[in-house]
């Protein structure tokens, strides 16, 4: 069945646009139960190459996280670029650095991917604020138009950036689509209502900053930002928090660093070392009790 060409909406003051091509999410087959289980294989060592590959790019700028009493955090100079990416491992101070940002620059509007994250950030989800619940929806909203007007409605009342926390769960299509919208926005003076055909100046750029850390919680059934092909404008504009502010221990943080790269044996030696951890449930045991699925808590707090 042909592809429809997309509307005209009322406010974006131009005409309908073909439909670009649209790849939707790619989804994680599952396994026949007649089929062999494959080796187990960490979705982390995803993520962990394409860190290496990024902490040895000139392009990227590893700096020290800030300290919590610190005043003023710099990061990208100004201009600050249209797409830009702030990394670094939980504890880093991304969020300090990037509600310190907001508090310091005006028309930033600060959103995460989950609703316990823009709690944490004092903002909203991204899916509120663009009206949209899932890839499908967000891929409906762009070729309908309305993503790009209610981008264009978000820059007429002010908003210059949009800063995105937990990058990590964000799915490469979506990503996709965000970056198409907001490069239409900026690429059409009159979708703002400030075109002139005499005016040369470039209006200003409505800019995207993803922040988060993609050896934490992955997406669900779909790829990462970074295999988007809107990543490639992301690339040369990425600035890497190295220090852990969160925990004084130097063991304890070295611990979190190999837990966070898939060094999973490392870390078990390290507390069955310390304070030792009991193969078997213990109902009468008040600590810390660690299993792997949701249903195995509910056993946990019903014993």
């Amino acid at each position: 069945m042909q592809r429809q060409v997309a509307p005209p909406d009322p406010d974006l003051l131009f005409g309908p646009r073909p439909v670009p091509p649209v790849v939707m999410p790619r989804r994680r087959e599952s396994i026949e139960p007649d089929e062999p289980a494959p080796a187990f294989t960490p979705i982390v060592t995803r993520a962990a190459v394409v860190e290496r590959e990024l902490a040895i790019s000139p392009t990227t700028v590893a700096v020290a996280s800030p300290p919590a009493s610190a005043g003023v955090v710099t990061l990208w100079s100004p201009p600050v670029p249209t797409f830009s990416y702030l990394a670094g491992a939980a504890g880093s101070g991304k969020t300090f650095a990037t509600k310190e940002w907001a508090e310091r620059e005006k028309g930033l509007v600060l959103c995460a991917t989950t609703g316990i994250a823009a709690i944490n950030l004092g903002g909203e989800t991204i899916n509120s604020v663009l009206g949209y619940f899932d890839t499908q929806s967000l891929q409906e909203s762009y070729l309908n138009g309305f993503l790009t007007a209610r981008l264009g409605k978000l820059w007429r009342a002010g908003v210059r950036r949009i800063v995105l926390d937990e990058v990590s769960m964000l799915a490469g299509d979506q990503l996709t689509f965000l970056v198409k919208a907001i490069d239409e926005v900026n690429g059409r003076g009159y979708v703002l209502g400030k075109f002139d055909e005499d005016d040369t100046s470039t209006p200003p750029q409505m800019g995207l900053t993803l922040v988060g850390d993609f050896l934490q919680l992955s997406p669900v059934k779909a790829t990462y930002a970074f295999e988007s092909p809107e990543w490639a404008q992301f690339a040369p504009h990425i600035i890497t928090l190295t220090e852990i502010r969160r925990q004084a221990d130097p063991a304890f943080i070295e611990m979190l660093r190999a837990a966070r790269s898939g060094r999973g044996g490392v870390v078990a030696d390290y507390f069955q070392a310390g304070v030792g951890i009991q193969q078997e449930t213990d109902d009468r045991y008040d600590g810390p009790t660690i299993v792997a699925k949701n249903e195995n808590v509910d056993q946990v707090q019903l014993a």
